[in-house]
């Protein structure tokens, strides 16, 4: 059978993702749903129900998971655990499937993609004497943090390919990369084989699909919810953006560029800045937020939120005003295909990571993107 984790056209591990080395990405929300599911199939009553499947592939494993996304390796490792404390095998056989090429790093977006920002839960600093730092999280999330070797915030992608890497080898875990999916075998309703252009066919009793884009739920013709649930979000998409990088300069650097920008921005004799407002209608025609957006209470530019040693948040829209004006772009998802919005930035070693850029897609575009290898849209 087949267990969809990821039943929306996206996935949801609570992290904010990118696509290529500089970085198409998608966003989405934390939920317990994996957590569920694997203490659901470690409980003797769900082997007891779903036995064996009678045809077996070439390689045959007790649980298939597809895909390399962190979500996917986190699963793959917690029900290899899980398994190995159950009276139902002393030694459960646990695969892992992708269709991606590994050789530029095993763990999707962050290890291809650079992603380096993770979008957690931070309580805000004047609570801290009250609070922890950042929001509680499932003991699955906390076990990724600790296995990546993430600090507050920011990922290191190498590092994490190799932690994963490392982690799945000392659990005799194997990843069958580069598949090329070209259909499936059922017995009724029930999956339980692959069949791959390169590595034959790969059976199991068990898949679970956590994949970004639900592709092997795709391929098996599994239902799942479209968009990001039901009701009001049932017709609703994701955004993919960008993920770039800037080396060699500091926080203080980009500050100081921002606020040189705040301020040509709020001269109104500076002709080459208002020229750049023609491309903003909303701060053209009311000065008074645009001056309200770029300035604090207190009259100064406003200052990135730095709450970890290893982020920060950009509050000033600055940047992307003078970007959109010097490209002679309109800004939004509306009136223009792209956007350069307000930035998470992580701070890795000598560089900062940028997310920043989202482009007009809608679901089955994005689709296209993962399903392409991650490659931009012509």
């Amino acid at each position: 059978m087949i267990v969809p984790l990821a039943p929306k056209d996206a996935a949801w591990f609570g992290l904010r993702v990118s696509f290529t080395e500089v970085g198409l990405g998608l966003v989405f929300c934390l939920t317990c749903e994996l957590c569920l599911a694997i203490i659901r199939v470690n409980n003797q009553n769900y082997w007891d129900k779903y036995q064996p499947c009678y045809q077996q592939g070439a390689r045959h494993y007790q649980a298939i998971i597809y895909g390399d996304e962190p979500a996917e390796l986190m699963t793959a490792l917690e029900l290899n655990h899980q398994l190995g404390h159950s009276t139902y095998s002393k030694k459960p056989r646990i695969a892992v499937v992708t269709n991606a090429d590994i050789s530029r790093g095993l763990g999707g977006t962050i290890s291809r993609a650079v992603l380096a920002y993770l979008d957690r839960n931070q309580v805000p600093r004047d609570m801290w004497d009250l609070l922890p730092p950042f929001a509680p999280s499932s003991q699955l999330y906390q076990r990724f943090l600790q296995l990546t070797g993430v600090g507050q915030i920011a990922v290191n992608p190498r590092r994490a390919s190799r932690a994963f890497t490392a982690a799945l080898h000392r659990e005799n875990i194997p990843v069958f990369a580069s598949a090329q999916l070209f259909g499936v075998f059922r017995e009724g309703k029930r999956l339980c084989i692959l069949k791959s252009k390169r590595h034959g066919n790969l059976g199991a009793d068990l898949f679970i699909d956590a994949s970004l884009g639900a592709d092997l739920a795709h391929q098996a013709n599994v239902k799942f919810l479209q968009g990001l649930g039901s009701g009001e979000l049932s017709h609703e998409s994701i955004s993919l953006g960008w993920i770039f990088k800037v080396e060699g300069m500091t926080l203080d650097q980009l500050q100081v560029i921002e606020d040189k920008l705040s301020k040509r921005l709020l001269n109104p004799e500076d002709t080459e800045a208002q020229q750049w407002l023609q491309f903003w209608p909303v701060y053209l025609k009311d000065r008074k937020r645009l001056q309200s957006d770029l300035l604090d209470d207190q009259g100064n530019p406003k200052q990135m939120y730095t709450a970890t040693h290893d982020s920060a948040d950009q509050r000033s829209p600055a940047l992307s005003i003078t970007f959109h004006g010097q490209m002679r772009r309109l800004p939004g998802l509306q009136d223009s295909n792209a956007k350069l919005d307000i930035a998470n930035i992580a701070i890795i070693g000598n560089h900062l990571s940028f997310i920043s850029v989202l482009f007009r897609n809608d679901a089955e575009q994005n689709r296209q993107v993962i399903v392409h290898q991650s490659r931009p849209l012509a």
